[in-house]
């Protein structure tokens, strides 16, 4: 058995001892008031002013590895005393984890330190302390499973952006079970001690040059690797080359294309990379897009046949900073990325239209296991912005007002900064089925024909239903 709602999740095991169905709860809450007023400005734009907002937040949880857990003689809870003492322990290791740290620890309470006072400056440090939520949770979590304050994860979902995500897994919608990571090389093919001629061809005519490097694998026999490149060229690609590192006297490459590369080259390709002896690298060399297509697959391909994803495992992330413009490769006009119609970040006043391609929108997608659930941004909701974008990208004042009439007239009447996102619960039970295709969890299926088999639509129309609607059918020749 399996349910799914929207603050509680419970799961059941199978028969126990043939007698007893034994269940986990865990119940999270979250209450959040907010209250503001806005006023519009002399740009058509609303400024919010005194903005309030209140809430709660509770978290419960019985796990089997502390639930039948006794008191002591004092009637005191071991468990719960193991949380209270947890806290300090979770709060120092956020400190530390926090780039953006800058405080001390509190000789008085222990904790990191949220505010320094000097005279009457008092600065907030952005400190972690006994009650906060990020503190509270996860000391909660390891107390009340059995875990230790140290090991348990403090991981929320990450942020990554969009041109990291690419780069790394050569995707947006990326699986983050997936350990292999891709290394940008491009500059190592401008030494004059690699010799490898078509890659070096290939970068001064503007091509890059990326890598995936596998770990514990130089024990594979020579088909799987050839096997690898057969892949990749089955897939519209010129292929993946490849080598392992060794080392003897000297660090060198093993395989096809080794050979081309000095020790001083391989020595700062592990630098760019982190690569260390034994282990093997692909390479794939040409135009950005098409590299990054190649090894987006041969990441996930090489992970499958190495038995490198975990099934039972979901890994959430967020992809953000999206580009709201891309340079058409074809074409070579400046065409919308994403959504045309999410707001730029940056000082909506004063943006530098000047440089369309480094302009990023206020957008974010939410992907697990490589299935992107759901995305959402923050609006564009100022005609006169929503216009100059929309110029860039080619389209006149009228063309807009053609097309997104019906938005354009919502927002002329003073629409406030909105924002949004709506993940579809069909494809979260696709990933809680373990299904491939979202098709096997939909209730009423189409196929690729557009056809719903199990209502036989679309069906004829028979000529009294035209006649009812005055319509007529014109066959074509």
């Amino acid at each position: 058995m399996f349910k799914i709602s929207l603050n509680k999740f419970t799961a059941s095991t199978g028969p126990f001892l043939k007698l007893q169905t034994p269940e986990l709860t865990a119940n999270k809450s979250r209450s959040l008031n907010s209250q503001e007023y806005w006023r519009a400005d002399n740009l058509g734009s609303f400024q919010s002013f005194s903005p309030i907002e209140t809430g709660g937040f509770s978290v419960s949880i019985i796990s089997w590895s502390t639930a039948f857990l006794k008191d002591d003689e004092q009637y005191s809870s071991r468990t719960f005393a193991q949380f209270r003492n947890y806290r300090n322990e979770i709060a120092k290791r956020l400190a530390a984890e926090n780039p953006d740290f800058n405080g001390g620890i509190n000789p008085l309470t222990g904790y990191p330190i949220e505010y320094v006072i000097n005279g009457t400056d008092t600065t907030y440090t952005g400190g972690y302390g006994p009650t906060s939520q990020d503190v509270i949770i996860p000391a909660f979590l390891a107390a009340y499973t059995g875990k230790d304050a140290l090991r348990v994860s403090l991981r929320k979902f990450p942020k990554i952006p969009f041109k990291e995500s690419m780069n790394k897994y050569g995707t947006d919608k990326p699986d983050l079970r997936n350990p292999l990571i891709i290394s940008d090389i491009t500059k190592l093919f401008v030494r004059d001690d690699i010799s490898f001629e078509i890659f070096k061809k290939l970068v001064k005519k503007g091509s890059i040059v990326r890598s995936i490097i596998i770990k514990n694998i130089k024990d594979k026999p020579r088909s799987f690797f050839d096997g690898i490149d057969k892949w990749a060229k089955d897939q519209g690609s010129s292929g993946l080359a490849y080598f392992t590192l060794e080392k003897n006297q000297k660090i060198s490459g093993k395989g096809p294309v080794g050979k081309f590369f000095s020790e001083e080259s391989l020595i700062e390709l592990m630098k760019l990379t982190n690569a260390e002896v034994g282990d093997t690298i692909f390479l794939s060399c040409g135009k950005q897009s098409d590299v990054e297509k190649i090894l987006s697959l041969a990441r996930t391909k090489i992970a499958e046949e190495l038995n490198l994803i975990k099934d039972d495992h979901f890994a959430f992330c967020w992809i953000v900073d999206y580009p709201i413009f891309e340079l058409d490769e074809l074409t070579k006009k400046i065409k919308f990325s994403h959504n045309p119609f999410s707001m730029p970040q940056g000082d909506i006043h004063n943006l530098d239209l000047s440089k369309p391609l480094s302009l990023k929108a206020y957008q974010y997608d939410i992907v697990c296991n490589g299935i992107e659930l759901s995305s959402g941004a923050i609006r564009n909701h100022i005609p006169e912005l929503m216009y100059k974008l929309f110029d860039i990208a080619g389209y006149s004042k009228k063309d807009v007002e053609n097309k997104f009439s019906g938005m354009i007239n919502a927002l002329s009447y003073g629409a406030p900064p909105h924002g949004g996102i709506a993940p579809g619960i069909d494809r979260i039970v696709m990933l809680l089925a373990n299904e491939k295709n979202i098709r096997e969890v939909t209730m009423f299926p189409m196929n690729q024909n557009a056809q719903d088999l199990m209502m036989n639509a679309p069906s004829e129309i028979e000529e009294s239903q035209l006649k009812e609607l005055s319509l007529s059918l014109k066959t074509k020749k």
